[in-house]
């Protein structure tokens, strides 16, 4: 896995579980490993309960977008964008995770992304074309720009109750950590990000 260096991160992408059933980052880390993944793909997944679960270490690029894994942090919804929206709980939390990943990567508001919009930096010139999805994610139910003003600031934003809380590693609680573990000092990724470890999700019936 590459190594995440904080400074180039520049966005932010939100992705769908793409499955109406149940799961969780440990089932996600379980599909991404059977096809030859180091670890799950996402640095986080925020549950329909609004739980948030920690998935591939912050000290590591993600493996949810190519093209753009070594500059974003990946978080991924649990659930089917394209037929249900996110949970009042599910919201919130990923409301105010985003904020704690804006505040520490120093990311704004327009560049918090659903994984579809990777197709606007490629019209932009900012990603190879090669890098263009036909992909819906995070849903044709989630809107981005609604998402957006939000983070903006235009509403209130309360935390789920129970507070959010993380387990770090996959598993083992860690009530004390809000939102996230310190990020440890990284070396830069030598390698462009044209070759990164792309790698997007595949559920067992949908394609994200």
């Amino acid at each position: 896995m590459l190594q995440l260096d904080p400074a180039r991160v520049r966005w932010i992408f939100i992705h769908t579980a793409a499955y109406s059933g149940e799961v969780d980052a440990t089932e996600i880390d379980r599909w991404h490993r059977s096809r030859g993944r180091d670890a799950i793909g996402y640095h986080y997944v925020v549950r329909r309960s609004g739980h948030v679960e920690p998935g591939r270490s912050l000290a590591f690029a993600g493996a949810h977008i190519e093209g753009c894994n070594t500059r974003s942090i990946g978080i991924c919804c649990e659930g089917h964008g394209d037929y249900e929206e996110h949970t009042t709980a599910q919201r919130g939390a990923l409301l105010a995770l985003c904020r704690a990943l804006m505040a520490q990567y120093h990311v704004p508001a327009r560049s918090v992304l659903g994984h579809r919009e990777v197709n606007g930096l490629v019209d932009r010139g900012l990603v190879g074309d090669h890098y263009r999805t036909h992909k819906t994610c995070p849903g044709t139910r989630v809107d981005m720009n609604e998402i957006r003003t939000a983070l903006g600031g235009s509403e209130p934003m309360e935390l789920p109750e129970p507070p959010l809380r993380l387990e770090y590693p996959l598993g083992i609680v860690r009530p004390d950590v809000l939102p996230f573990p310190d990020l440890p000092e990284v070396a830069a990724a030598e390698e462009p990000d044209e070759m990164d470890d792309g790698w997007g999700l595949r559920g067992p019936d949908t394609d994200v």
